[in-house]
């Protein structure tokens, strides 16, 4: 058995050493680098630039939270639809809208959506935000 050659042949018309630069940014993008790809011009034609910090930027500090609608806005939105006396289904199928939103929105930790506080303002009639 030592007559076969067992080595991986590549039927690519390119040929081997004609690798793109695409091969070459995945390669690193799987090693966890970034890549950056360099405008063209007559310096740097083609080239890539590799940003090996990515451990520094992935520690950094800096933390980013979604704004939430806040329990003074969900304590309105219950008092005013108590007011009117519809439950929250109602005014969940009134807005097509899912009733768990509705839920969140009343309890104050649904993320702040401008929209869905809109629709509700409208269909309750009453401004809710300060």
């Amino acid at each position: 058995m030592s007559f076969q050659d067992w080595n991986e042949i590549k039927w690519d018309k390119r040929g081997e050493n004609n690798k793109t630069d695409k091969d070459y940014m995945n390669k690193q993008m799987r090693n966890g680098n970034i890549i950056q790809k360099l405008k063209s011009n007559s310096d740097n034609k083609n080239k890539i630039n590799v940003v090996t910090n990515i451990k520094k930027i992935e520690n950094e500090e800096d933390t980013f939270k979604h704004r939430i609608v806040g329990s003074e806005v969900g304590k309105r939105i219950a008092q005013t639809r108590c007011e009117k006396k519809i439950t929250q289904k109602e005014l969940a199928n009134a807005i097509f809208l899912p009733e768990s939103i509705i839920k969140e929105f009343e309890t104050g930790k649904a993320i702040y959506n401008a929209v869905v506080l809109n629709k509700i303002e409208k269909y309750l009639g009453k401004k809710l935000r300060n």
